[in-house]
């Protein structure tokens, strides 16, 4: 689903093993909602990042489509208004954000000119008109819903969690056997290559979104593998857990919960790959 602002969302794979299921969402949302979404434990996630992300990409892309704000309200006590601006006024405000994105992107560009400072730094200033993209993956989404589809919620929030969950609803889910995969960008042809391989390489296209290139098929294999193992070698791990097998082997699991039914981690009947590494090597 996408919203009218550019907010998105997509479900790249959906699994269920004996009744859970594990979906894995790619998202496209304001960057300011950063903070917000990494407060729910439950999800794993990996974002497009201010560090990864080349400092004239950032540039031209709050040039071209900033995020605007399209829900606003007027100055009140409390978390939020509760009239919005409409018409000429919010066409004005919005006009007067975008001329403030466009004169932070140029006064940027002249800051690295001048001192040639590194994209960790200057890409903070453009962060309020940046949008996000995420690959977020779990089986408990209750919470994030009860409070993101929230009246009370953050707008941009509430829209975001809205495409989730049409994402989610409208997703092709595969039945998956005990000893399947739940493996995010997997491409035909993959199959055939051994299970490390596979799961390797589907963390390497998860991790791309820090750099915002995760759709590219002009990858290699051998710099995807590169990518995978340079990650595992330093301890980059939450790329991992987008890949998942279903917890069926009680040494598996974390805990047990007072219904009976197994955890590993934040994963409900599901182990993601972070886990199993030194089983499948």
């Amino acid at each position: 689903m996408k919203h009218e602002s550019g907010i998105s969302a997509e479900c790249i794979a959906a699994s269920d093993y004996d009744g859970t299921r594990l979906y894995t969402l790619i998202t496209r949302a304001p960057k300011f909602l950063d903070a917000e979404f990494e407060k729910h434990r439950m999800l794993s996630s990996n974002s497009s990042s201010s560090r990864a992300i080349p400092l004239a990409r950032t540039i031209d892309q709050v040039l071209a489509d900033p995020f605007v704000p399209f829900d606003v309200r007027r100055n009140q006590r409390g978390m939020q208004g509760d009239e919005r601006l409409e018409g000429p006024e919010l066409a004005g405000f919005q006009q007067m954000w975008r001329d403030r994105a466009a004169a932070t992107a140029v006064y940027v560009n002249g800051l690295s000119s001048e001192f040639n400072v590194h994209k960790q730094t200057l890409n903070r200033l453009l962060e309020p008109f940046v949008w996000q993209q995420k690959v977020v993956t779990a089986t408990e989404w209750d919470n994030f819903f009860a409070l993101r589809l929230h009246p009370a919620a953050q707008p941009e929030m509430r829209i975001l969690a809205e495409c989730m969950r049409e994402a989610i609803d409208t997703a092709d889910v595969v039945e998956r056997d005990e000893d399947d995969w739940h493996i995010p960008f997997e491409r035909p042809g993959e199959e055939a290559m051994s299970l490390y391989e596979r799961l390797m390489i589907s963390a390497a296209r998860c991790a791309r979104i820090s750099y915002s290139n995760h759709g590219r098929t002009d990858i290699s294999y051998g710099a995807d593998m590169a990518l995978a193992e340079r990650l595992l070698d330093d301890g980059h791990m939450t790329v991992f857990e987008h890949q998942a097998t279903p917890l069926h082997r009680w040494d598996d699991r974390s805990h047990t919960d007072y219904r009976g039914e197994m955890w590993s981690g934040n994963f409900r009947n599901w182990v993601h790959f972070r886990k199993l590494i030194e089983r499948v090597i």
